[in-house]
């Protein structure tokens, strides 16, 4: 799917990266595997994004990832907050999301999902994609006497 006005994909795959060429990707994996807590807890966020989610729970998961990108395009206006950025691995164009969170969050608003969707990759999706999920989902709630 690509964007009307600039020719940009709006949902792509992240692809994985297996070494941890750049010093922020180096940094980031051995703070989470040194610490055995740390260590858990990235393995039970990485495992909770793939399982199935309620609505209520696709519903705060894409709230959360698009506040968060928000944060991350708010910081871009300046240096500081673009090294920030840079430093944590955000990009305030585009929403992280689990496969399976979208698919889950596509399937509750009625939206036809292809069989070959990419259930267990990461999504990133344009941020202007992603608002337009987290209004659908707002609104769905709303209706269904989820969310007020």
């Amino acid at each position: 799917m690509r964007s009307a006005t600039s020719g940009t994909p709006r949902i792509r795959v992240v692809t994985p990266k297996q070494d941890h060429g750049s010093w922020e990707a180096a940094v980031t994996h051995a703070s989470r595997v040194s610490n055995p807590v740390s260590r858990f807890g990235a393995q039970f966020a990485a495992l909770a994004d793939k399982v199935a989610m309620g609505p209520d729970d696709c519903l705060i998961y894409v709230a959360r990832r698009v506040a968060e990108t928000r944060q991350a395009r708010n910081r871009a206006g300046w240096l500081g907050g673009r090294l920030v950025n840079w430093m944590v691995g955000e990009d305030p164009e585009y929403v992280r999301v689990s496969g399976a969170v979208l698919e889950n969050a596509l399937t509750w608003l009625g939206e036809d999902v292809p069989e070959d969707f990419p259930r267990g990759a990461e999504l990133e999706l344009g941020f202007d994609v992603a608002m337009q999920l987290d209004v659908d989902l707002r609104a769905k709630a709303k209706v269904e006497g989820i969310a007020k």
